[in-house]
């Protein structure tokens, strides 16, 4: 294959390439439900890393925001598999598991 086939592979490919949109009842939520979507900066983040800001990698570009446009499913396995996300996630499952404890009654 030719330099000029490629290029025109290339170009082939971007006129035709489907439009990323974030479907919020769609599998990206299934698989990742701590996915969420900024429709006015159109901008992918996670928002257990938002709520959990003191254990978050704050460099993350899900906690900044990751743009819709060309985000990849590899980044949203790697983001999922990160030391610090997962420490969020376990603040998140901790949290929640607590608030289900009634108090014991005091006599």
């Amino acid at each position: 294959m030719t330099e000029k086939d490629r290029e025109e592979r290339r170009k082939l490919y971007e006129e035709e390439k489907r439009e990323r949109v974030f479907d919020p009842e769609g599998t990206w939520l299934l698989r990742w439900p701590w996915v969420a979507f900024d429709e006015e900066k159109s901008l992918v983040y996670c928002k257990v890393c938002q709520e959990y800001k003191d254990a978050a990698d704050r460099s993350s570009s899900f906690f900044i925001g990751k743009e819709l446009e060309g985000l990849r499913t590899n980044a949203l396995v790697s983001h999922d598999e990160s030391t610090k996300h997962k420490l969020c996630m376990r603040k998140q499952s901790f949290k929640e598991n607590t608030s289900a404890i009634k108090p014991i009654k005091q006599y």
